[in-house]
């Protein structure tokens, strides 16, 4: 029947917070990964909780702060795949570069966005084709992020330091105001790349 929402399964996340993002793994069926207001990113296998019951089935956590050396839980608002195996999460600390191939405890803990105080709210990655990993260990890309302030930037990963990430460009969204400080909750990229969709 039209418009009729079928309840296919329960998923089990582990998170003991509110869960803001919920994506699935790119090439990797029944695979998916939520963050939370707990500060954790979590990786769940649908398949296997879907057959077994969701109770019985823990989620893998990916990052937890209590493997970070951040001094305070923060929350983490959304998260983006490079490729199947890793991605950019954003989060109250900054941007964070995870693998869901690693544990918890082997997480790199740096936030690429450095001297950006505000932390990142949601990013969206402008690449074109795929490139190594450079000797960061992040992928060569442009990746647009936004804060608390209004402002979003575009960074080039490729030109990291340790105590700053290039900017290229800042765009602000001109019913917002120059005075108006307001979170940007969800930043997304046009098909055919040419415009910027903040809310």
């Amino acid at each position: 029947m039209p418009g009729t929402v079928t309840h296919l399964a329960t998923l089990n996340t582990g998170h003991n917070c509110n869960v803001f993002h919920v994506t699935t793994i790119p090439n990797r069926p029944g695979k998916v990964v939520t963050c939370a207001a707990d500060g954790c990113l979590h990786l769940c296998d649908v398949e296997r909780q879907s057959s077994l019951s969701p109770t019985s089935t823990s989620p893998t956590v990916i990052i937890s702060p209590e493997y970070e050396t951040w001094s305070l839980r923060n929350m983490c608002f959304s998260h983006h795949f490079l490729d199947s195996n890793t991605g950019l999460l954003c989060s109250q600390k900054g941007l964070q570069l995870f693998d869901v191939r690693l544990s918890s405890q082997s997480q790199s803990s740096r936030n690429l966005l450095n001297g950006i105080s505000e932390g990142c709210k949601c990013c969206s990655i402008f690449s074109g084709n795929k490139t190594q990993l450079n000797d960061t260990g992040v992928e060569s890309a442009y990746v647009f992020a936004g804060g608390s302030l209004g402002d979003v930037s575009l960074y080039d990963l490729r030109f990291m330091t340790d105590d700053k990430t290039r900017v290229v460009q800042t765009y602000r969204p001109s019913c917002f105001g120059p005075d108006v400080s307001i979170s940007i909750s969800g930043i997304d990229i046009s098909r055919d790349k040419r415009e910027l969709l903040i809310s």
